[in-house]
This record gives structure tokens, sequence and C-alpha cells, in this order.
């Protein structure tokens, strides 16, 4: 890439705040740049190569103006309907709280502060992860999936049995219980870097393989057994089969166009 292009593109990510986009913004550019160069150069507007990159570049336009147009397109975006949903399980969660739990003679406030408690360091961590690129994780998705099937599978020989059901990993000597719950964030981070890279998986090996990858927790789940999260982790992956699905079908139609 010349000198010139390098110039153009870094003046154009000056502005663009979200660093993440900064490789696939150059990558979109210098293909444009490449395509304008060369028709200059077949056309006879510009007598060299390096006067065919300056047209092309004054072609482009101002690069601070385009860098600008471009980080409103990646600016990060909240999901006000998420935090919506979110406030309205946070409000019915305290609503039974409120007038105390009958079976324990203790005044609701108790139980109250207790939630609030829970639910300030939830938000903490949710607003840890809008500064917090995610993505990163992606190459640790095995980690993530085998810390879940090994979470699943110790709950499974030796949590603690409730109501007939098995949803707790408990240590009482540090005094620490784990929910079978906690699994779930670590499945949903592995199969979301999985999708991401689907593309990978090709063949009838290693697309048995995520087959038996799929099944295998949720067979755990309903051995614990635990329906709620079976159902949750059923559809959570179908909707990333279905999201990936309807991405090839947009990337055929753009390829036809």
């Amino acid at each position: 890439m010349s000198n010139q292009f390098n110039e153009f593109l870094t003046k154009v990510t000056s502005k663009v705040k979200a660093k993440s986009a900064h490789s696939m913004i150059k990558k979109e550019l210098t293909h444009h740049l490449n395509e304008l160069s060369q028709s200059f150069m077949k056309s006879g507007s510009a007598s060299s190569k390096e006067e065919a990159e300056e047209k092309a570049i004054k072609e482009m336009g101002n690069p601070f103006t385009i860098g600008e147009g471009l980080n409103k397109i990646h600016r990060p975006k909240m999901d006000w309907i998420l935090v919506a949903i979110f406030a309205a399980i946070v409000t019915i969660g305290f609503l039974p709280l409120v007038g105390g739990i009958p079976r324990f003679e203790i005044p609701g406030s108790f139980f109250v502060t207790r939630q609030a408690i829970w639910y300030s360091l939830a938000i903490l961590v949710m607003v840890c992860f809008l500064f917090f690129d995610y993505r990163k994780l992606g190459r640790y998705w095995m980690g993530f999936y085998g810390a879940g099937l090994l979470m699943v599978v110790m709950i499974l020989m030796t949590g603690t049995m409730v109501n007939g059901a098995k949803w707790w990993l408990s240590f009482p000597t540090l005094g620490i219980h784990i929910h079978v719950a906690i699994s779930l964030f670590f499945f949903f981070i592995a199969w979301a870097a999985i999708f991401s890279k689907i593309n990978e998986w090709d063949g009838w090996k290693k697309q048995g393989l995520l087959q038996g990858m799929f099944w295998l927790p949720l067979f755990l789940y309903l051995l614990l057994p635990n329906f709620m999260l079976s159902i949750i982790y059923f559809f959570y992956r179908r909707y990333h089969v279905c999201l990936f699905s309807n991405s090839k079908a947009v990337s055929r139609e753009d390829s036809a166009g």
C-alpha cells in the first residue's frame, strides 16, 4: 500500500473511536481507493500510478469528514429494550420481598436490602461489559465451554439436592454456593464465539462434533433435572442457528447482486 493511501486511512480512522472497526474500515476504503486508482489509469486520466492514487484520494473526499461519518455508524448503541426488560425483572423480583417471607421471622427490609446489593453488583458488571470488548473472549471459547461442562458435571455428581433436583455446587468450608445457571454464561460465550467463525467448521466431522457439543450440555441439564435451563440453552443455540442462516442468505443475495 502506498504512503498516500496510508496517510489517508490514518486520518479517516483517527476520527473513529471504535478501534475494533479500524481494520474493517481500512480494508473497505483500500478496496475503493484501488478501484478508483485503476480506473484513472485505464481511462488515461492519470499518467502515473502516483497521480492516479492522488486523484483517487481527492475523489474520496475529506478524510476527516469521512471518519466522522463512519464514527456515527460504528458508535456502540444501547439496547434500550433489553434495559427495559432488565428493569422490569428487577422490579418484579422485589415485589414478593416487600412484605417479608412468612416462613421466616425476618422483616422484609432484610431481604430487600440483600436483593438490592445483588442487583447493584449485577448492574456494575453490566456497565463494565459496556466498556469491555467481550469479543476478545472468543479466542478462549474452548475454556469457557469446558468450564461450563465441568460445572454441570460436578453439580450432577456432588451437587446439593433440593426438592429432588441438584442445582447448587457447594463449598461449605469456603461459604461458597454456585448455582448451575452460571454454567449458561460460559456456554453462551462459547457458542457466540463458535458461530462468529462458523465457516471454519465445514465438513461432516466438524459438523458432527458441533452437534455432539450442543446436545451434551442439554442432556446433562435434563439429568439434574433443570427443564428451565434446558429450554433457555436450546433456544439460545437455535437463535444463533437462525441468525447465521439469515446472514448466509443475505450474503448470497449480495453476491448475486
